[in-house]
């Protein structure tokens, strides 16, 4: 997909040198990358003289940390203040358009008077329920039907104080990606064989030789630590590591046991998979509505509203299986195989009646759930990685010499210290990846998703405004220290 703008095309100076700037041209940078306010210059113009920056997405994610303060805080006139920077984003199919960026992508929503009226009237609608907010999304060649049915999503799924954060996750997004994302053709999202250790430090000196594998000296370290800052937690958002392969284009299936186990474990790998530039669809199955203390249908509500909030697409592709198989319960273990068939029930429900002599069949290409030991040993969590390696194991029953149709990926535990390590497990979580064998091209291993401020804080609300029934004081303990708020490494499974 081509993008609007390349970064040698806008008239920005050097990242390093906008500190040195007078004050007026601070201002036009700011107008450059988001859209000319005059209480953004009041918030951020002085941010830009008392910091340097070494890349423009550093600068993009610490005015997005101001904006997140702005929508911490519990000051009326903060929050008017947001609201006035967040609408100075042009509505959606306006016809006078201030900036160059936003005339570009409106100009791809271009649609008959019809779509132009409903398009109006969603405005309005949302508009209404947000007062104060204009609906601020990245268009990235998306077509008018399908940001009318994502304006429709942020009308019917977020609170004001959520839609505050995604309106900010979007202009985060939208300023990053399609200023400094180069134009590429499909062949360029091929990654080259160059292994990920030579990708992140070749130019910077950091190997030293030796009789064994490379090694990373203590300069090389430090060269690490400072490009994992710049190029992986810069965006604001949460991304698959650049080097390691992605999945794109997949179906998928993150298999969960209770709400809030997608925020408190997986939500830098939903907020990952989910990008709009990966082309992924995916859909959340989650055994137990959590109704242990007689709040299951209040839970089922609190998940539906985090996945929306994480960048699942609709409300639809979240299921809740309430049964009795499956108690949400610290002392019982489902039976692999009863979870096998509620995922064949929905994944693969002709895969009894598939002849042998064909490929085996089924609607997800990966499922993402726990690994064996679950994170926290909560036998719920553990009963899911057996049940999916059943699930896998049965549609290759009848189909010995086939390639299973579904790739099973589960989240790495670790000790309690790294557990409760937070941003220090997520650089060292990185460096280890390093090392280990990556295989598959399709389907890649390991994967590794690491949130930069945007994203740790998008997990974090996760928590406190969808999952309010759950905010006991260990969750606000886990919200801050736990590395899994931060950085997901994800390791496929062979069966």
């Amino acid at each position: 997909m081509k993008h609007i703008y390349d970064v040698e095309e806008l008239p920005l100076p050097a990242p390093s040198a906008v500190s040195s700037l007078p004050t007026k041209e601070r201002a036009k940078v700011l107008d450059l990358l988001f859209e000319p306010s005059t209480q953004l210059h009041t918030l951020s113009v002085p941010l830009l003289q008392s910091e340097t920056f070494s890349t423009y997405p550093d600068l993009i994610a610490a005015v997005g940390a101001q904006l997140s303060a702005l929508a911490d805080s519990p000051s009326t006139s903060d929050a008017t203040w947001l609201e006035d920077i967040l609408s100075s984003h042009p509505r959606l199919g306006a016809k006078k358009v201030e900036s160059e960026q936003s005339a570009a992508e409106q100009a791809q929503l271009k649609g008959s008077a019809e779509e132009a009226a409903a398009l109006q009237k969603l405005n309005e609608e949302y508009e209404a329920k947000f007062p104060g907010l204009r609906y601020v999304v990245f268009v990235n060649g998306r077509s008018r039907q399908e940001v009318m049915k994502d304006m429709r999503t942020r009308i019917e799924g977020e609170d004001l104080s959520g839609e505050r954060i995604a309106a900010i996750r979007a202009m985060s997004k939208r300023t990053v990606l399609v200023i400094f994302a180069r134009p590429v053709s499909d062949n360029n999202n091929k990654h080259d064989d160059q292994d990920f250790e030579e990708c992140l430090l070749a130019s910077s000196g950091a190997f030293s030789a030796s009789n064994g594998p490379a090694v990373i000296t203590n300069g090389g370290i430090i060269r690490a630590a400072s490009l994992i800052g710049t190029v992986y937690l810069n965006a604001g958002e949460s991304y698959l590591i650049t080097g390691f392969p992605t999945l794109r284009g997949k179906r998928l299936c993150l298999l969960i046991a209770h709400p809030d186990d997608e925020a408190m474990f997986f939500a830098p790998s939903v907020i990952a998979l989910t990008q709009q530039s990966l082309g992924n669809q995916l859909f959340i199955v989650c055994l137990s509505s959590g109704d242990a203390d007689g709040l299951g249908q209040t839970r089922k509500s609190e998940l539906v509203k985090s996945a929306l909030m994480l960048g699942v697409t609709s409300a639809e592709h979240v299921v809740v299986v309430e049964d009795e198989r499956f108690p949400d319960s610290m002392t019982k273990t489902w039976d692999a195989k009863e979870i096998s068939k509620v995922l064949a029930h929905y994944f693969a429900p002709k895969f009894a009646s598939t002849p042998s002599n064909r490929a085996p069949e089924a609607l997800i290409d990966v499922i993402v759930t726990f690994d064996a030991k679950g994170v926290s040993g909560h036998p719920n969590h553990v009963s899911l990685y057996h049940g999916a390696k059943v699930f896998l194991g049965s549609l290759m029953q009848r189909h010995k010499g086939w390639e299973c149709p579904v790739k099973l990926y589960t989240l790495t535990s670790t000790n309690v210290v790294r557990k409760y390590s937070s941003v220090v497990d997520s650089m060292f979580t990185v460096l280890t990846c390093i090392w280990r064998t990556r295989d598959g091209k399709d389907f890649p291993s390991p994967l590794l998703a690491v949130s930069g401020p945007m994203g740790i804080r998008t997990a974090q609300l996760t928590m406190t405004t969808a999952h309010k029934s759950q905010m006991r004081w260990f969750r606000w303990g886990w919200i801050g220290v736990s590395r899994y708020m931060i950085v997901n490494d994800l390791v496929k499974v062979k069966i």
